[in-house]
Order: structure tokens, then C-alpha cells, then sequence
């Protein structure tokens, strides 16, 4: 790849990606979620406004060049790319007395994703999004209309009415581990001997259940647990896969 020649040693480091492995997530580290203003006011400059847009429980960010402010220059290494670096998978079959067994696995590993974009501001779009679940567990006011009141503690930061942009940033609270084992058939069924149904004038009678998606085992906590994992799209905008089940029956004369 041609590219002009980089203007100094930090510029090398961030911006050339030759000779070099590319599938990296880069953003800043997160060091903990603010619990009062005073923190607050006694932490690094992080929204360009003497941290006076933030709130309790906002992600609090390292300074990792210690120079007093969280900027681009915080930004480092964090992960994986979202491209798994393994895939893997398990095909069993077998038959038994007239009983037949299919069972598939699937996998993925090495790979991380972000949750960050609009799913940190569940009121985009004038209340038109979609929030979820999680976020009935967030930091909020004990009384709502008392602005003085003390705050609730949760997993999830304050809300806003148009989010806060730091807490969208690619971070390693936004960064899930995305690996996964997911069973994605599994198919059992009995085909009755020709003995029995041979005077009915019947060839083959087979009876089966089978299901798809029915389990997916994974580590995930936190926000990843509500993301299908083979979701890339980190705004939980993705339809996750339907778990399906099925009765049938196979009939020829």
C-alpha cells in the first residue's frame, strides 16, 4: 500500500498499517464509571468542558499519556477485529433401530465487537428508538423530579435525551467478547419397519422433530447477553436468528 511518509514516530505507530497485522480494535481504555461530581471534577478533561456535561456513572477513561486531558491521543490497542480468528464446528449422525440422529454445532472465537452507537441512546431519533431491558438497570435519581436527590446505582450510566457521545466511543466497556457455540440443528426421528406398514401399502413412514437455533452457549455478560452472536451490527439494530421447532412427517407409497 502507498501512503505518504509518516510525519513522526506516533504517526507511524497509529496510522501505517503496512507490514503489519491489521485486524485490531483500537479505542481508550475504561478504567471505571464515575460515582459522584466530586470524582468527577478531580479527573482528566474529557468532554472538552471541564467535565461539566458529565454524570455519575459515565465511563471514566485513562489517561494514558497522563497529560490532564482524554482525547485521541488516549486511544490504543484494545482487542480483537470483529473477525473471528477461529471457527469451528461438530456434525454427528447416527442411526439405531429404526431411530435417526443429526446433530450440528457451530462456532466462532477470537473476535470482539462494540456496543456503542445508538444503543447507548435509547431516546434517538425523538423517542422513536427501540430501548431494551437493560436499561431499566441504570444510574437514576431516587425521585426523578428532584434533581437534588441522591442517585441510584445500576449497570447501565445515566440517561439523556440525546446520549452522550464518550460513552458511544469504541472503549473496552463498549468491547464485548463475541465468542460462541451454538447448536443449530438438531433433528431426531423414527422410521417405522416395512413389516409393519407393509400391508397398509406403505413404502416408508418416517416421524421426526427437529429444531433450529434451539441453544447458544456463550460467556457473554453484561450488554452483549441481549446480541445474537453472530450479530456484527453493535447498535442491536440486527433481527436476531429465530429459534424454529418442527414436527414431520415423511410418507411414501
Amino acid at each position: 500500500m502507498e501512503r505518504a511518509a509518516s510525519s513522526n514516530m506516533y504517526d507511524n505507530w497509529r496510522n501505517n498499517t503496512n507490514d503489519r497485522y491489521k485486524d485490531i480494535n483500537w479505542g481508550k481504555k475504561v478504567i471505571g464509571q464515575f460515582q459522584s461530581f466530586e470524582e468527577i471534577l478531580n479527573s482528566p478533561i474529557q468532554d472538552n468542558n471541564g467535565n461539566k456535561s458529565l454524570l455519575p456513572d459515565d465511563l471514566k477513561f485513562e489517561d494514558w499519556n497522563n497529560d490532564g486531558i482524554i482525547d485521541g491521543k488516549d486511544v490504543k490497542p484494545i482487542g480483537h477485529g470483529s473477525n473471528p480468528s477461529m471457527y469451528y464446528g461438530l456434525n454427528l449422525s447416527g442411526q439405531y433401530k429404526g431411530f435417526d440422529l443429526t446433530i450440528f454445532f457451530q462456532g466462532a472465537a477470537g473476535h470482539e465487537v462494540f456496543t456503542g452507537g445508538d444503543f447507548m441512546d435509547p431516546f434517538i431519533q425523538q423517542g422513536l428508538g427501540n430501548g431494551i431491558t437493560l436499561w431499566l438497570d441504570r444510574w437514576h435519581r431516587e425521585d426523578p423530579a428532584d434533581m437534588s436527590s441522591a442517585w441510584i446505582p445500576g449497570y447501565m450510566p445515566a440517561l439523556r435525551p440525546t446520549g452522550y457521545q464518550a460513552n458511544r466511543t469504541n472503549n473496552t466497556w463498549t468491547m464485548q467478547k463475541a465468542t460462541y457455540l451454538r447448536l443449530k440443528t438438531l433433528e431426531l426421528g423414527y422410521s417405522f419397519p416395512k413389516e409393519w406398514i407393509g400391508k397398509a401399502g406403505i413404502e416408508n413412514l418416517r416421524i421426526y422433530v427437529n429444531s433450529f437455533n434451539p441453544l447458544t452457549f456463550t460467556g457473554r455478560e453484561g450488554v452483549i447477553k441481549y446480541m445474537d452472536p453472530e450479530n456484527s451490527e453493535g447498535a442491536l439494530r440486527y433481527y436476531p436468528q429465530m429459534k424454529t421447532f418442527n414436527f414431520g412427517v415423511n410418507l411414501s407409497f
